[in-house]
């Protein structure tokens, strides 16, 4: 719910919520309770459902901004997303923007998450080992959207395994090696 509690963000699988809804998939929506109006928020870039589950909505407080998880693979609204796991978006309704989603589960570069190969370095012999996984995406769920944007910035805090977040570091080049979900805020 907003700050002001005019918007609710919810997730459903109804198909008779707004007309067309046929996609099979959960969809993410907002309630305006002033005007009694309910919107799509993981829509796709034609304006249409998404090819995929999307859920977990998180407001912002003034309601303009939406943040939710999604494995569809046409909401990202600078192209299209191929990875096989969910991903976090942010969606703009009082900006502006086309149809679509703001890509939020990127490192401070703007690439999207992977979980890279991660080396260890044995300490009697000095060589790198590598274990782990090998770049396969990373899933990013359970998106948190900050109050409203100051100065332009979205503040939007989620979980993810992905282990190309953190730079490298350490004589072993490696970045994020915990195979753990971790809790990343991304300041767009």
């Amino acid at each position: 719910i907003s700050g002001n509690g005019r918007f609710v963000v919810f997730e459903s699988d109804a198909t008779n919520l707004l007309t067309g809804d046929n996609n099979n998939f959960t969809d993410v929506f907002r309630f305006d309770r002033q005007n009694a109006v309910t919107e799509l928020v993981s829509v796709n870039t034609s304006g249409g459902y998404a090819d995929g589950p999307s859920m977990v909505g998180s407001v912002s407080s003034d309601g303009s901004y939406v943040a939710f998880y999604s494995w569809a693979t046409d909401v990202r609204s600078d192209g299209s997303d191929a990875t096989i796991v969910p991903d976090v978006y942010v969606h703009d309704f009082g900006h502006g923007t086309a149809y679509g989603s703001i890509l939020a589960s990127v490192s401070s570069g703007g690439a999207q998450g992977y979980r890279a190969p991660c080396t260890q370095r044995n300490l009697q012999t000095g060589q790198c080992i590598q274990w782990g996984y090998c770049t396969q995406p990373a899933a990013s769920i359970y998106p948190s959207i900050s109050a409203p944007a100051t100065a332009g910035n979205i503040w939007t805090a989620f979980s993810s395994d992905a282990m190309t977040f953190t730079p490298p570091c350490g004589p072993a080049g490696c970045g994020d090696c915990n195979e753990r979900m971790d809790v990343f805020l991304n300041t767009q």
